[in-house]
């Protein structure tokens, strides 16, 4: 009776203790069924954003997933990343998908990125993906229609083939969209009008990071030939003919096939609109200093902005479009189209012109802001480039003023790699007319240095020395060269700018001095003539 009561207890705590096993699993096994999908979830976008180090959620690299592939592959294509949180190559290439992300930002074209793991849909479409990385470009949500990718892992070489493989697909891509700060907009729209071009600025709200895709394809949009309108020939017309004849000629089968596609290509090619060259230079800023220059309120942004700008004086004339949004598809309203091509042909015959079309425009359709072009602060650079260029022409074209001997030396005698023009003028270098001074910034390009005395106050025998007999009330002009030999070459008439023309061509007639450069206040020099 013991052992069967022993027997009992011991079957009684196995099955107790069973029983507390059975009943733990299950509740780990419901547990791990409420906790997978959310901690998959979690996990999928901490993924994403320590893959390609974002510290937002508005990472340049398309986040992709099951939900949301099919929606965003309609709108815009991207190259695809397929990849595994663990893959040490995944990790190498994202700061290059990154780069290429941001070259690629307003063309129409994105980088994207699949976590595979938490997307086995998405991923079933794809049964060549055997490795990580896997590589695509996916011209739509359509798998058939990508295209694998085995070029170099670096950002340049997948911004290329992205594009090249967009333009095969049909894709017409936007411009490059600039993103500006305020300071650097005086800089944008000189750019603008040194190029020739019109500048086409969207001015955002505040906080708003990035320019909308649809300017970069209003720009491109803009350089649409209209059908029938260039009146070329077609380049390729005796290709078409000389294939179609191949193609008839041949007896093989493949080669029939390969010309038989070549010609859908190009069939495929005339199909797609002809572009031009560029006609704006797209911009977009959501600087509050920009929109403040512009007198734009809060409630008028973002705002598109279409400017002529002179090339030689910098000024310029604008009208501005407000409420300038995207349609529901994140494209360009026929609105805004219109106000561009409205105003385009003007903006290429200049700022006045631009004006008036601008406040016709304004008169008849309402709604438009325009005016003169902000005056935009200069970058330090222009800043430091202007005072370079201010010093340098007040070097070439400075006068230095001759008062006594050591001034007679440093500005004339004592001149190191250029000759000395001497003036004789009443009133000294201060009194030098816009005439001397315009002679002066001329001739310092061929090597003079020019110096000037008060013909009224020098001494007599200095004057008479150098200028020969000159009239008190006429500006006396010497060239004088120092040396073993000094000479001098003077002269009173008019046209001083001929004379100096005449030493620089070997044909002015200069006087030897003896005795040496005559000094402040000096002896008669008297001397002979030579041929110089």
């Amino acid at each position: 009776r013991k052992e069967a009561k022993k027997g009992r207890v011991v079957g009684q705590s196995s099955l107790a203790k069973k029983g507390r096993v059975v009943g733990q699993e299950m509740a780990n096994t419901r547990l791990l069924r409420f906790l997978v999908p959310v901690l998959v979830a979690v996990c999928g976008l901490a993924g994403h954003q320590d893959m390609f180090s974002c510290r937002s959620n508005k990472c340049p690299v398309t986040e992709l997933t099951d939900s949301n592939w099919d929606s965003v592959l309609s709108e815009e294509p991207h190259f695809v990343m397929f990849y595994a949180p663990w893959c040490g190559h995944c990790k190498q290439l994202a700061p290059k998908l990154k780069k290429a992300a941001k070259a690629l930002e307003g063309s129409g074209i994105k980088i994207g990125a699949l976590d595979v793991e938490p997307n086995p849909s998405t991923q079933g479409k794809f049964p060549d993906i055997r490795g990580f990385p896997t590589l695509k470009f996916c011209p739509s949500s359509n798998a058939k229609k990508s295209v694998s990718y085995e070029g170099a892992r670096d950002e340049d070489a997948i911004v290329n083939f992205a594009k090249a493989q967009a333009a095969k697909s049909g894709v017409v891509l936007g411009e490059a969209v600039a993103t500006k700060a305020a300071s650097e907009l005086y800089t944008y729209f000189g750019r603008s009008a040194l190029e020739g071009k019109a500048a086409l600025l969207l001015v955002g709200k505040p906080g708003d990071g990035e320019a909308p895709g649809w300017l970069g394809k209003l720009a491109t949009e803009l350089r649409k030939e209209e059908a029938g309108s260039s009146g070329k020939v077609d380049p390729e017309a005796k290709t078409k003919e000389l294939l179609r004849e191949a193609a008839k000629a041949t007896k093989t089968g493949s080669v029939k096939a390969a010309i038989t596609e070549i010609l859908g290509d190009l069939k495929t090619l005339d199909s797609k609109p002809k572009l031009g060259p560029s006609v704006v230079s797209p911009a977009y800023t959501a600087d509050p200093s920009a929109a403040a220059a512009f007198k734009l309120e809060a409630s008028q942004l973002p705002a598109l902005v279409l400017a002529s700008v002179d090339r030689k004086s910098g000024l310029g004339s604008y009208a501005a479009l407000p409420s300038s949004k995207a349609d529901k598809r994140g494209a360009f309203t026929p609105e805004t189209l219109g106000f561009v091509k409205a105003l385009l042909p003007a903006a290429t015959k200049g700022s006045s012109a631009f004006a008036a079309a601008a406040e016709a425009e304004a008169g008849a359709k309402g709604g438009l802001q325009t005016g003169a072009l902000p005056a935009f602060p200069k970058p330090a650079n222009v800043l430091a480039a202007e005072e370079r260029e201010r010093k340098r022409k007040e070097r070439e074209g400075g006068i230095t003023p001759v008062t006594g001997q050591e001034s007679l030396e440093a500005g004339c005698y004592g001149l190191s790699g250029k000759s000395c023009v001497l003036l004789a003028v009443k009133g000294g270098a201060q009194a030098a007319d816009p005439e001397l001074t315009a002679l002066a910034m001329r001739f310092s390009k061929e090597g003079f240095g020019f110096a000037a005395l008060d013909s009224s106050s020098a001494p007599p025998a200095l004057l008479e020395a150098i200028f020969g007999d000159l009239d008190p009330d006429a500006n006396g002009l010497a060239v004088v060269k120092g040396g073993k030999r000094p000479r001098v070459a003077a002269t009173a008439d008019s046209d001083l700018s001929g004379f100096l023309d005449k030493v620089v061509g070997g044909g002015a007639s200069f006087k030897v001095i003896k005795g040496g450069l005559p000094e402040w206040p000096g002896d008669d020099a008297k001397g002979e003539s030579e041929e110089f």
